[in-house]
C-alpha cells in the first residue's frame, strides 16, 4: 500500500520414500520507497510488475530514480528423519536503487546462521548487484 510493501511465502516439500520426509521453510519481506513509488501487483496473475520510478535517474535533469530500503528474514528446516540437513536462518538488510524501469543497483548485508547439519556456523556477507533487463 503506497510506499510500503510486505510479502511472505511458506514452502513445504514432501518426499515419498521408505521414511516419508517433510521439509519446511518461509520468508517474510518488507520494504519502503523513500521516493514515494509503489509496487504494482497484478492480482489476476499473482505477480509483481515492473517498478517505474517517478523520475528516472539523470545527470542532466533533476531525477534520482527510486530509492527503497528492505528487510527480509528466511527460515529453512532441512531435518526430517533420517535426513539431518540442519536449520538455516537468514536476515537481509538492503538498499535498492532503481535508476529507471530497466535497471537497478542493490546493496545488501546478509547474516546467515546454520544450526546442525553438515556445515554449522555463521556467515556475514556484503553483496552488490547491478541489474539490467531489456
Amino acid at each position: 500500500d503506497g510506499p510500503w510493501s510486505l510479502q511472505s511465502e511458506f514452502l513445504g516439500n514432501f518426499v515419498a520414500s521408505e521414511a516419508d520426509q517433510r521439509f519446511y521453510g518461509f520468508y517474510m519481506y518488507g520494504s519502503y520507497f523513500w521516493t514515494g513509488e509503489s509496487r504494482f501487483y497484478d492480482t489476476r496473475r499473482g505477480v509483481f510488475g515492473r517498478l517505474r520510478p517517478k523520475r528516472n535517474f539523470s545527470f542532466s535533469e533533476e531525477g534520482m530514480g527510486a530509492l527503497e530500503t528492505a528487510v527480509r528474514f528466511s527460515y529453512l528446516d532441512l531435518n526430517s528423519s533420517p535426513v539431518n540437513g540442519g536449520i538455516l536462518q537468514s536476515a537481509t538488510f538492503g538498499v535498492n536503487w532503481y535508476l529507471h524501469p530497466n535497471s537497478k543497483i542493490r546493496f545488501n548485508y546478509v547474516f546467515t546462521r546454520a544450526n546442525g547439519g553438515p556445515l554449522p556456523g555463521d556467515l556475514n556477507a556484503f553483496q552488490t548487484r547491478f541489474e539490467f533487463d531489456f
